[in-house]
Formats: structure tokens, C-alpha cells, sequence
């Protein structure tokens, strides 16, 4: 009988510890992409049912500290996805935290360096390839990044679970290699780029070429930023469960970069399943 208690006390224990309940010294790092307006199939109850799951002891939002107080609550409700969610599970789970983790004084920072109307450089590429005013080059890298952004819009009104794929991953991190990387090319053979000038807020001019490298030089450091106050989080709040909740274009490039620090950091990264 003794023997038979035991081998029953063991499996009970060794059950506990694979579900994460006892005896684990690492935090767990759950990040899952989301959309920040409603669609069909993700609102704020479907990623509510995902942190439900997932438990966290600490829930991390694509804000910087300007949208906090210094207690780390929200100054004001925003209606987005990701805030309504949180929301409602923090008043139902009281000892959960709440923290941001994105670039600080990422909305000043774009018109400070003249990046705020970036946007306008890719419709003047989409009117240079409908007018067949770029080289054959130019032309399959703009036609491959559209239908990159193509495909990406239709899984933006998938599931979670198709959102946070592999799959979705993938044609994410391509499709960032070419906004960031391959137009580039378009933008320096280009003339119009080079002779045309957008303004910072401090009224200096910069030229177009300009505005996108600056941009796409943003663009990473906010991502690599993210990663970086998301270590900072984990290392100040050992043994934790963490869950990171960001717009899914930012997914595959936290996972990415996290992935090689689970070790220096003593963390592991938990897969998101709806």
C-alpha cells in the first residue's frame, strides 16, 4: 500500500511539474500576435479566452510608459483589441500586472526624424509601377511585396491560431525584407527620391530617399527595443508567466531574437494554441 501511495504521489508531482505548477525555475514567455481593431474571427473576447489559458502573472502591451501612470495603470481606455481583453481579465485576476514594452516616445519620435508621412513613398512607387515608370527589376520586387501584403491582409481576418502560425511567420518576415530591404532598391534608382524633400518638426528638410531609410531604420530599432524591455521584464520578474501581446507584423522578429536568449536568461518560450 505504502509503495502504491508513493508511485501515485510521483506521478501526481511529475504531472505538476510538466503543467508548470511546482518546482520550475524558468519564466515562461508566451507571445501572441493579435490585431488591434475587431474582425470576425479576433476581438477582445477571443484574445480574453487566450490570456484566460495562458494565466499570466504579468501581461505586456504595445504601449511605452507615456499611456501608463507610475502605479501602471492606464490613463485612459483605448478601443483596441488588446486593451479590452487585458482589461477585462486584470478585474478579474487582481494580482496580475500590467507593464508596457514598446519604444519610449515612439509617436514623438516619427515626426521628430521626419518619418510620419512614410506611407506616401510606397503609393508614389504603386503610381511609378501602374504607369510602367520602373525597370522590370523594380517591378517584381514592387509586385512580389504587394502580393506579400496581399496575403497578409487576408490572414490579418484569420483565426488567432492561423495568425500565430509558422506559416503566417514566414510571409511576415519576407514581406518585411522586402519593405525595409528590397525597396530600397526601387527608391535609389530613382531620381524623384533624390530631388524631392519631405520636413522633420523641426522644419528640417530631408529628401525622400531619406524619410524611408530613416524609417526603415525605426522600424528595426522599435523591434529590437521590444526585445530589450521584454529581457528586462523577464530578468526583473524571475520564475514568472509572461504573456506579450503586439500586433502580429512584430511576432516573428520577437520570437526570433528571444528564442537565442532563453538560456542567459533563464526562460523558455511557450507556443501559443488556441
Amino acid at each position: 500500500m505504502k509503495i502504491k501511495i508513493s508511485l501515485l504521489s510521483l506521478t501526481f508531482c511529475i504531472s505538476l511539474i510538466a503543467a508548470g505548477q511546482i518546482g520550475s525555475t524558468k519564466s515562461e514567455l508566451t507571445i501572441l500576435g493579435t490585431v488591434h481593431s475587431p474582425t470576425l474571427l479576433v476581438n477582445a473576447d477571443t484574445i480574453y479566452s487566450a490570456i484566460v489559458k495562458t494565466k499570466p502573472d504579468i501581461i505586456l502591451l504595445e504601449l511605452d510608459s507615456s499611456f501608463f501612470t507610475k502605479s501602471f495603470q492606464l490613463k485612459e481606455m483605448y478601443d483596441e483589441n488588446e486593451i479590452n481583453a487585458t482589461v477585462k481579465y486584470l478585474n478579474k485576476n487582481k494580482k496580475c500586472v500590467l507593464r508596457p514594452f514598446d519604444f519610449e516616445g515612439r509617436n514623438a519620435y516619427r515626426p521628430k526624424m521626419g518619418i510620419q508621412n512614410s506611407d506616401k513613398i510606397l503609393k508614389r512607387i504603386g503610381i511609378m509601377y501602374y504607369t510602367n515608370s520602373l525597370s522590370a527589376a523594380s517591378r517584381d520586387i514592387w509586385k512580389r511585396f504587394t502580393d506579400l501584403t496581399d496575403t497578409i491582409d487576408t490572414i490579418s481576418k484569420k483565426d488567432l491560431q492561423t495568425i500565430n502560425s509558422i506559416a503566417t511567420d514566414n510571409l511576415v518576415c519576407e514581406r518585411q525584407f522586402y519593405q525595409y530591404k528590397k525597396l530600397k532598391e526601387i527608391i535609389k534608382s530613382k531620381k524623384e527620391f533624390l530631388n524631392n524633400f519631405d520636413f522633420t518638426s523641426k522644419g528640417d528638410s530631408i529628401t525622400l530617399e531619406e524619410v524611408f531609410n530613416r524609417y526603415a531604420y525605426f522600424e528595426e530599432l522599435r523591434n529590437r527595443t521590444m526585445v530589450e524591455n521584454i529581457l528586462k521584464i523577464i530578468k526583473q520578474n524571475p520564475k514568472k508567466r509572461i504573456m506579450v501581446l503586439t500586433g502580429f507584423y512584430h511576432r516573428d522578429f520577437l520570437l526570433t531574437e528571444l528564442k537565442f536568449k532563453e538560456i542567459a536568461y533563464n526562460f523558455i518560450i511557450r507556443e501559443f494554441n488556441q
